[in-house]
């Protein structure tokens, strides 16, 4: 069953970004309920078929107290523009191993929508997705909302900073920064 959903969201990936892409992303997360922080690295891919967006997410994170956090999302979204804006409403599915492994691994669906735009030199995007339909035994709800700007420094390469505040029974603040390639 794991192999098969891993499979499936390769092959469906995530809506966070217009277009094709691959970016690597580092943030320091601080967890809101608890103090605990952490640094997490993103590695997320994207493509663009017909004005459908595809991506897949995979997260790690490391914890300063000591353990590890995995997890992976697909997406996928269709990419509407007006105006300048590109906005593009998503669903997904996300795969959570618990900390260290040691908790049930569990499955949730994801829904959001994000808007990006050029600003300046660069890519503005702000959005805010929700998990759904979670098969955790304990409760993992999570709104995140979130801001990103892409800045240019060579053809199809951009240096990236973001910040997120996710809310419910998960609730984080982060910033990072990263590279993102275009293709």
């Amino acid at each position: 069953m794991k192999k098969i959903f891993v499979m499936l969201m390769l092959a469906a990936s995530t809506g966070v970004f217009a277009a094709d892409y691959a970016s690597v992303t580092v943030e320091r997360v601080t967890d809101l309920n608890t103090g605990a922080e952490s640094t997490a690295q993103f590695v997320r891919f994207g493509k663009e078929i017909d004005g459908v967006q595809y991506g897949v997410q995979s997260r790690t994170a490391r914890y300063d107290n000591g353990g590890l956090l995995n997890g992976l999302e697909g997406t996928v979204g269709k990419n509407l523009s007006t105006n300048g804006v590109t906005i593009t409403p998503y669903v997904g599915v996300g795969y959570d191993n618990t900390r260290n492994g040691a908790g049930t691994p569990y499955n949730y669906g994801k829904v959001g929508i994000n808007a990006g735009t050029a600003i300046g030199p660069g890519y503005a995007l702000v959005g805010i997705n929700t998990r759904a339909l979670t098969t955790a035994a304990k409760e993992t709800k999570q709104t995140v909302v979130f801001a990103q700007y892409a800045y240019p420094i060579a053809k199809k390469v951009s240096l990236t900073a973001s910040v997120g505040r996710s809310m419910e029974t998960i609730r984080e603040r982060s910033y990072g920064v990263g590279i993102s390639v275009g293709f």
